[in-house]
C-alpha cells in the first residue's frame, strides 16, 4: 500500500525532520547482503522482517537502521536504506547516548525503538520526534531498583504523544499492564508463519528404540539454561537411559563444552553453534523433544522456539518461566519443570522416553495449542500503519490493543 500522499513522515519532508529510524539489535547491513548472496535466515522472519524495512524508502523517505551492540561502520544499501553500527549496549548510559546522537544528527520524524529505553522514548518526545516502541521484552520487578526503573519506563510509555506500545505476543503485554501502561496503548503483535503443525503428522514415540534425542535453539548461556539441559543429560545417561542432545545457537559454546566434558557426556552433546533457522526446525523435527529451560533471571517473551517446537510435532519440555508459563500453564502439549532443577528435567525427559500415551498425547496436541497461541496483528502492517499515521490507520490499529479484547 503507498500512503505516501497522506503520510504524516512525508509530510515532514518540507519541515525540519524528515524520514524514519529503526533503532534496533543485529547486524542488518551484513544481513541484507547474506539475503541477497542466496543466505539463509539465522532466525524466524528474518527476512520478512528485512523486505518490510527494504520498501520504506519508496513510501516514507529516508530510512535509517541504527543497529546496537553491533560492529561499528556506516553505509547506505542499494534499496537506499542507510545502516549505521554503534558498539555500545543500549542498556548502559553511554549506549543510550549514542543512539540519541544518532538520532539528533539524523533528525528523523518518526522512530522505532525495538528495545525498552526510557532516555530514547523521551528524547524523541522532547525533540518532537512521533516514537513507537516496538518491543519483544518482558521486565523483571523483582528488587526495588527494577521496580523504579519499570515505573518510570512506564510513565514515558503512558504520554500522550506516544501512540502506541507494541510487544511481542499475548503475556508480554500483560507484562507492560503490570509495570503500569495503560493497556488502551499496548498492541500484542506477531510474526507471520509459513507451517503449522497440521502440514506433518503426530509422533508416536521416540524414533530409535533406547534413544531420546533432545533439540535445543537459541543462545547458548547459563540464563537460558543451557547447563541445566546438559546436567539432565548427564543424570539420564549416568542411570543408564541413553540421552543425546543437539543444543543450536551462538554463545558461551567452551563453556559448555568443557561442561559437558566435565559431567562425563562430551560425546552426548554435540554443541552445534549458530545455524540457519530453516536447520533449527529440521532439527527439531527430527528429534525426539525439544526442550526450553530458560531461567526466570533471562527476560524472555514468548519465543519463536515455541512455535517451532509446536510446528514440529516433537513434545515440547518448557521450564517455569512466567513468561513460558502464563500462556502454556495446563496446556495438555507441554511438560513443565521448575526452572534450574535439572533433575526435574531429568524427570520429565524421561517420561517421554518411557510413556508412549504421554509422549503420543503431547505431540497430538500440538495442532490445537499453535493455534490457541496465534496473534491477528502482523509485524508489518503494524508498522506501515504506524507510519502512515493517518486517522483511518490509527483507528485500524486501535482495535487490535489489548484494551480492545477486554483485558486489564
Amino acid at each position: 500500500m503507498n500512503r505516501r500522499d497522506v503520510s504524516p513522515v512525508s509530510q515532514a519532508v518540507s519541515s525540519k525532520n524528515d524520514g524514519v529510524v529503526l533503532v534496533q539489535y543485529g547486524n542488518y547491513a551484513e544481513t541484507v547482503r547474506r539475503f541477497s548472496e542466496g543466505g539463509d535466515e539465522t532466525y524466524f522472519a528474518q527476512r520478512y522482517s528485512v523486505d518490510v524495512v527494504e520498501r520504506l524508502p519508496r513510501t516514507y523517505g529516508p530510512t535509517t537502521v541504527v543497529t546496537v551492540d553491533a560492529p561499528a561502520g556506516e553505509e547506505v544499501l542499494p534499496s537506499g536504506v542507510r545502516c549505521i553500527g554503534l558498539p555500545e549496549v543500549p542498556w548502559k548510559s553511554e549506549g543510550a547516548k549514542a543512539v540519541i546522537a544518532s538520532l539528533r544528527m539524523l533528525a528523523p520524524a518518526a522512530a522505532i525503538i525495538r528495545f525498552p529505553s526510557r532516555p530514547i522514548v523521551d528524547w524523541c518526545l522532547r525533540e518532537g520526534v512521533r516514537v513507537f516502541p516496538l518491543l519483544a521484552d518482558s521486565f523483571q520487578n523483582s528488587s526495588l531498583r527494577e521496580r523504579f526503573r519499570s515505573w518510570r519506563l512506564a510513565r514515558v510509555l503512558n504520554d500522550s504523544r506516544v501512540d502506541f506500545v507494541a510487544n511481542h505476543q499475548l503475556d508480554s503485554c500483560r507484562d507492560l499492564v503490570r509495570i503500569g501502561v495503560s493497556p488502551k496503548k499496548i498492541l500484542p503483535w506477531d510474526w507471520p508463519k509459513a507451517s503449522r503443525p497440521g502440514d506433518q503428522a503426530p509422533k508416536s514415540g521416540p524414533a530409535t528404540p533406547g534413544l531420546l534425542t533432545v533439540a535445543y535453539a537459541g543462545k547458548v548461556i547459563e540464563a537460558k539454561g543451557v547447563g541445566d539441559l546438559i546436567r539432565a543429560v548427564a543424570l539420564l545417561n549416568k542411570e543408564g537411559l541413553h540421552v543425546r542432545a543437539t543444543i543450536a545457537g551462538g554463545g558461551e559454546i567452551e563453556h559448555f563444552r568443557g561442561l559437558a566434558k566435565e559431567l562425563g557426556v562430551a560425546d552426548e552433546v554435540e554443541l552445534a553453534g549458530l545455524v540457519p533457522h530453516r536447520e533449527a526446525t529440521a532439527l527439531m523435527r527430527r528429534s525426539d523433544v525439544v526442550v526450553v529451560p530458560s531461567r526466570h533471571e533471562y527476560g524472555e517473551g514468548l519465543p519463536m522456539t515455541i512455535f517451532d517446537a509446536l510446528t514440529s510435532r516433537s513434545p515440547l519440555v518448557i521450564s517455569d518461566h512466567p513468561m513460558l508459563v502464563a500462556p502454556l500453564e495446563n496446556d495438555p502439549a507441554v511438560s513443565i519443570f521448575p526452572e534450574k532443577d535439572a533433575p526435574a528435567l531429568a524427570r520429565a525427559l524421561r517420561k517421554l522416553a518411557e510413556d508412549p500415551a504421554h509422549y503420543r498425547s503431547l505431540s497430538e496436541q500440538s495442532e490445537a495449542t499453535w493455534q490457541r497461541l496465534q496473534i491477528p496483528l502482523m509485524w508489518g502492517d503494524m508498522v506501515e500503519r504506524w507510519l502512515s499515521g493517518t486517522a483511518e490507520d490509527l483507528a485500524w490499529l486501535s482495535r487490535y490493543t489489548l484494551a480492545s479484547r477486554n483485558e486489564s
